[in-house]
């Protein structure tokens, strides 16, 4: 799963650095010493130990302008489509899986409430069959989807519904729903059934976007609340964690798999556009800086920023490693 991911963030770099007639020295799936390589024109094709990333080699990316086909004899725009298609082929990646879950799923459910479950809690709120859920907080709801992440995203704190109840626009506030508690974080489920929705081709394509859509909110919010205090860091898991769950997924059946895949891959794309230095996100937060001031920033700056950037990220990853392991024990 993880070289997939990979192989669709590095291939976007490298198909857009292709396109942009820059030469591409190595495409590399994954890190450390190499276990199989192969030279084809001008760049060699490597596939390496560990599959905990990957990388793709261009001219002229650590400043010196070697010629008129390195990375930084290339315009702007074609360096930023560069840095941003690795993200874009996450996200691309992460809507194709998505409609094909929905494909193959045996209904699609709608957001128009068809029963509610015994013993509910949401009904004496005001929440009531036929209702149809337009907007939590003040979150739109397009799909079935948007329900989900925005109940996750309350810490099941009570939340305002607007409903459409014949022909009619109603706001229900402070609703409550049953809570589930897992590594010690509160979220509201579901105490009610929804309508399922027509399956066909257009139905599937706007679920599929929406469903990743969701998703994006959902992972910019955990971002926001991890760095306003709301979650902590022993909340974050790395490669340990994360196989743990992907297992766990598995054992559940093959959408739980492709649907925790989704996730995975929406998340790499998104953690890769911050403005961090190391990341795709803080070059492009660089490369926008030489295009203020219209010319280019000290190669030794540049490269000793990212340096230290690629410093911080793996102290962070041993960090949340031996939170993993710790958690694996006590589990």
């Amino acid at each position: 799963m993880f070289g997939i991911m990979i192989l669709s963030h590095e291939f976007g770099h490298f198909i857009t650095a292709k396109a942009s007639k820059m030469n591409v020295e190595e495409f590399s799936i994954g890190m450390g010493p190499a276990i199989f390589k192969r030279r084809k024109g001008d760049t060699l094709y490597s596939l390496r130990v560990l599959p905990i990333g990957g990388y793709v080699k261009i001219e002229g990316e650590d400043g010196e302008n070697i010629s008129s086909n390195s990375f930084t004899r290339k315009p702007f725009l074609a360096r930023f489509s560069v840095l941003f298609a690795g993200s874009f082929m996450n996200i691309l990646f992460a809507i194709i899986l998505s409609m094909i879950i929905i494909i193959f799923s045996e209904a699609i459910p709608s957001t128009t409430i068809s029963k509610m479950q015994d013993n509910n809690i949401s009904s004496s709120y005001g929440l009531l069959p036929g209702d149809k859920i337009i907007k939590i907080e003040n979150k739109k709801v397009n799909v079935y989807s948007d329900i989900i992440f925005s109940l996750s995203q309350s810490y099941a704190e009570p939340v305002d519904i607007t409903v459409k109840r014949d022909g009619k626009t109603i706001k229900l506030e402070n609703v409550e729903f049953p809570v589930i508690e897992e590594n010690g974080i509160k979220a509201y489920t579901f105490d009610y059934y929804f309508y399922p929705e027509n399956k066909n081709i257009l139905t599937v394509i706007k679920h599929g976007f929406f469903q990743c859509i969701a998703i994006t909110r959902a992972i910019w919010q955990s971002l926001i609340d991890l760095f306003v205090g709301k979650a902590g860091i022993s909340q974050l898991s790395g490669p340990v964690g994360t196989t743990k769950v992907i297992g766990e997924a598995a054992k559940a059946g093959i959408e739980s798999l492709i649907f925790f895949m989704i996730f995975l891959s929406i998340n790499l794309g998104l953690i890769n556009l911050l403005p961090f230095p190391a990341l795709d996100g803080g070059r492009i937060f660089l490369l926008i800086i030489e295009k203020i001031r219209r010319k280019p920033l000290n190669p030794k700056f540049e490269g000793a920023l990212n340096l230290i950037g690629f410093a911080l990220l793996m102290l962070l990853m041993v960090y949340v490693t031996f939170n993993d392991i710790v958690r694996l024990f006590k589990g």
